[in-house]
């Protein structure tokens, strides 16, 4: 996402309650509201005292109601911070933009509470709260109307005693009933000495956020999330936004299953062709496999964003890359500094069939922007042309009808005459009814997951599987091995995949490239981020520890937090795997720890987030155990990869209504294995496009769909019509 640039200013001090990562307050308010919204004002902002911001911008409890703001007081107050703002163009994350209209008093003011009498009548109100990169905020600028009111006063923070009270009787919360009890709220007018900051408290699953004198609740899962007492945790991305629903659709025509990359192509495709498309998540996020992490960090508290899943394509791969490059225009950059071909830049054994160099998207800085940028992106053109995201809404069953499909949702239904399922193998599986219609047969290719090790390919002992595929990210104040090694690109060992032991017994495999880093402007004082693990190579629990649950892959890891010595521990195993490199340089190794470690853990089976677990087999002799091809692999006579490909697109027989596509549906030998990031993915999503009369998109590449989506589905093309 872009926003405006934005001067910098002063940031809060330790004693006002506050570190610059924290102006990212109420996380989880994914609010799904009704019209009914109402906040109870009890009293103005004191302009006593003006804060200017730092390098941090509030995130309002994105997916909530919030923000009324004033095209003339936001201009005025883009003034007072020296930004130059202009409201037509100012980026709001995708909030959309309803205009009221305030009726007018006699007097001339506005009998809904406008602050001033010469302000216009039109209130803006932005919907799906975002980031804003905005300043202060002044009484004479307090707006409100009897229909809604301020959930957070995008800005000025005064010490004083503002609040208000927010009476949900109407409103339906993420994966929460109605609030109605009194004592769900917290009444803040005992809190007059408080200072603004530190009067953010979690209650349960209260959260109180003063920075606009709301009080907002979120779900008891995000709930958890927040450290009791003082700050929220200042390291969790704010969720994308929700369109504010009081309950699901009873029905919609075309439906997505899964906000990861199939769902929102697919619901970008058919929103560009005319379709109202409705997108269902059952997490608090989107992206599913790619996971991008914005926090901030070191002693600086600068910010970064970390890519703990997917994060790398190549132009050559049109999907995604035409989608980040053609449709998008999504800013970009080599990923190995010199920009190597994408087949050089995977050490043998592992193979890759693309020849230009791997790029991933970054921001204006030109620091890694996230690989869910494009996902974003996608999502911000198909809620603009009214499409639908529901975030928390977990699948249940999926039952096929004559006249389409019942999606069920718990104790909730909705209705589809099309549905795309962006599912891995075991969700999929978990579904009673459509398991039920789907045959026996595909029912074992669906539960099929292989990887075969032929010792022609793999030498005996050189790679075994682990139960997860785990990434992790340290950050150092003093990014040594730049200062001290000069090495900003490359890998530890040749083939960072296959890790190096250590006596600390932490695995070690380093991409010096890969992790974020900022300068000064000489290039000198670099701080940031050594990708220090990437790798599904043995049972290492050292790093999949911290992880919170199989349901959420992030995880992180502070001193304050750090009770067993887990940092020191992995700084020594590092220190372990780079002594030869120090000594070669005469260098002196760095005492020093890292002040954070970041990790995305992703098992290979079960429940919960995995990583791709797909159907490699080999059927050359060296295999262990002998040949094993397909039809051997996966228990299924005379099976073919022509055949676990469109059964598994069209899970029911005759129903091209209900497709499937995610990266957990492949089937292909080892030594043709390769790095797909999403491209398998948007590739069977198009090609269930393609079977349904859908033709090729003028921006996708025209050799590259004739290979990969024609070629494999004119057979059944020919059959649909």
């Amino acid at each position: 996402m872009m926003f405006p640039a934005h001067s910098r200013g002063t940031a809060h001090s330790e004693s006002e309650g506050i570190s610059n990562c924290c102006w990212k307050v109420a996380r989880g308010g994914q609010l799904r509201a009704s019209n009914q919204y109402n906040l109870k004002q009890h009293q103005y902002f004191q302009p006593a005292k003006r804060h200017a911001f730092s390098d941090e911008f509030i995130s309002c409890a994105r997916g909530g109601f919030v923000v009324p703001f004033h095209a003339a007081a936001f201009r005025e107050v883009a003034k007072n911070l020296e930004h130059s703002w202009d409201w037509d163009t100012a980026d709001l994350c995708g909030g959309e933009l309803d205009l009221y209209i305030a009726e007018k008093s006699k007097s001339g003011g506005s009998s809904t509470g406008l602050g001033r009498s010469d302000m216009p009548n039109g209130i803006m109100f932005v919907h799906y709260a975002c980031y804003v990169k905005a300043g202060m905020w002044h009484p004479q600028y307090f707006v409100r109307s009897q229909r809604y009111s301020v959930a957070c006063a995008t800005g000025f923070l005064t010490e004083s005693t503002t609040y208000t009270k927010l009476k949900a009787d109407d409103i339906k919360q993420y994966e929460l009933s109605s609030c109605t009890a009194e004592e769900d709220y917290q009444d803040l007018e005992e809190k007059r000495e408080t200072p603004v900051l530190k009067g953010m408290q979690n209650t349960g699953s209260l959260v109180v956020n003063l920075l606009g004198g709301a009080v907002m609740r979120v779900s008891s899962d995000h709930g958890k999330l927040w450290k009791s007492p003082a700050v929220p945790d200042c390291n969790l991305d704010p969720p994308i936004p929700q369109k504010a629903a009081a309950a699901l659709p009873a029905s919609c025509d075309v439906v997505s299953i899964g906000a990861g990359w199939a769902g929102v192509y697919t619901a970008f495709r058919r929103t560009l062709l005319g379709s109202k498309v409705c997108i269902f998540e059952a997490s608090h996020r989107v992206g599913g496999r790619t996971y991008s992490h914005k926090l901030v960090a070191g002693k600086k508290q600068e910010p970064f964003t970390l890519d703990v899943g997917a994060y790398r394509f190549s132009p050559d791969m049109h999907l995604p890359g035409d989608v980040i490059l053609k449709v998008l225009g999504l800013p970009t950059a080599c990923y190995e500094p010199d920009c190597p071909p994408a087949s050089k830049d995977f050490p043998a054994p592992f193979h890759f069939n693309y020849t230009a160099p791997l790029r991933r998207i970054v921001d204006a800085e030109g620091l890694p922007a996230g690989y869910v940028t494009a996902i974003d992106g996608m999502l911000k053109i198909i809620m603009a042309a009214g499409g639908e995201l529901f975030l928390g809404a977990n699948l249940t069953d999926v039952q096929p009808q004559a006249n389409g499909t019942q999606l069920v949702f718990g104790n909730e239904k909705v209705h589809a005459k099309e549905v795309m399922l962006n599912l891995p193998r075991t969700p999929f599986l978990s579904l009673p009814s459509l398991r039920a219609a789907t045959p026996n047969r595909t029912i074992s290719m669906a539960k099929c997951v292989k990887f075969d090790l032929p010792t022609s390919f793999f030498p005996a002992g050189s790679f075994q599987l682990g139960k997860s595929l785990s990434k992790a990210y340290a950050f150092y104040d003093d990014a040594w091995w730049i200062s001290k090694l000069n090495q900003s690109a490359g890998q530890l060992p040749e083939n960072a995949f296959m890790p190096v032991n250590t006596s600390e017994h932490i695995p070690v495999g380093i991409h010096f490239n890969d992790g974020p880093l900022r300068c000064d402007a000489d290039r000198s004082n670099c701080r940031g981020f050594l990708e220090v693990y990437y790798s599904t190579v043995n049972d290492e629990d050292f790093f999949e520890s911290l992880r919170p649950s199989t349901f959420e892959p992030l995880g992180t890891l502070t001193p304050e937090k750090d009770s067993t010595g887990k940092l020191p521990r992995l700084h020594a195993a590092v220190m372990e795997a780079t002594k030869h490199l120090f000594e070669k340089k005469n260098a002196t190794q760095p005492k020093d720890p890292p002040s954070l470690l970041v990790v995305g853990v992703w098992d290979r089976t079960g429940s919960g987030y995995t990583a791709p677990t797909k159907v490699y087999y080999s059927a050359l002799p060296s295999t262990p155990g002998g040949p094993d091809p397909l039809a051997k692999a996966c228990g299924v006579a005379g099976l073919t990869e022509k055949e676990y490909r469109d059964s598994i697109m069209f899970p029911v027989p005759g129903r091209t209504d209900i497709s499937l596509a995610n990266n957990d549906w492949v089937a292909q030998t080892t030594e043709t294995m390769f790095g797909d990031w999403a491209e398998e993915s948007l590739l069977q999503a198009e090609r269930a496009l393609r079977v349904k009369g859908f033709a090729r998109p003028k921006w996708l590449d025209q050799d590259y769909y004739n290979r990969k989506v024609a070629g494999a589905t004119d057979h059944l093309v020919s059959l649909v019509v």
